[in-house]
């Protein structure tokens, strides 16, 4: 079935346990491309076999969507192995999603990833001294984690605002706390 935030996403009902459960994958480039045709944050990477109705011609084309700062994920394997009724997969760790979130906080549709990395700062899943390592060893993540900061510092009300949004029984600035966290 097609998503409705973008065509070229398709996403998958799957029961499972009597739940249906609807998945998306999105799969991540570091760069924007180079390539004339393919300007912007999008890249062409596989033709699907599947239409999105009867009455297309053209068939779908799995696209990947432009993340600075994905690469380091891969490079610095920032994943945690999970297991769920036997089986084991990985998942993005709390460091990787708030190297990828530290940027797409500040967008306006983005409210959701103040949350996340608010959570994630709270849980302390977040190793300072790793992303600090990093940022020294990248001027990607250094650049992100200083124009984070600043946001923190320069913008804490729209920060708090998108964090409370998702629970309003925060009373003390989550900005704050996260900028105490990664001042130490």
């Amino acid at each position: 079935m097609p998503s409705a935030k973008h065509s070229f996403q398709l996403l998958r009902p799957q029961i499972i346990n009597g739940m249906r459960y609807i998945y998306n994958i999105d799969i991540l480039h570091p760069y924007m491309t180079e390539n004339p045709d393919e300007i912007g944050k999008f890249v062409d990477h596989l033709e699907l076999d599947v239409p999105l109705n009867n009455s297309e011609k053209v068939l779908k084309k799995m696209k990947s969507i432009v993340l600075p700062n994905s690469e380091i994920l891969f490079r610095e394997s920032l994943f945690d192995e999970c297991q769920k009724l036997g089986e084991v997969f990985k998942l993005v760790s709390f460091l990787g999603m708030f190297i990828t979130k530290m940027d797409s906080c500040r967008n306006p549709k983005r409210e959701r990833d103040s949350f996340d990395i608010y959570l994630a700062f709270l849980s302390d899943g977040i190793d300072v001294n790793k992303i600090e390592t990093m940022a020294e060893g990248d001027s990607r993540i250094k650049d992100s984690l200083e124009n984070f900061k600043t946001h923190l510092n320069e913008d804490s009300e729209t920060f708090d605002k998108n964090v409370r949004y998702f629970c309003n029984s925060i009373e003390d600035s989550p900005a704050n706390f996260i900028l105490n966290k990664l001042n130490g």
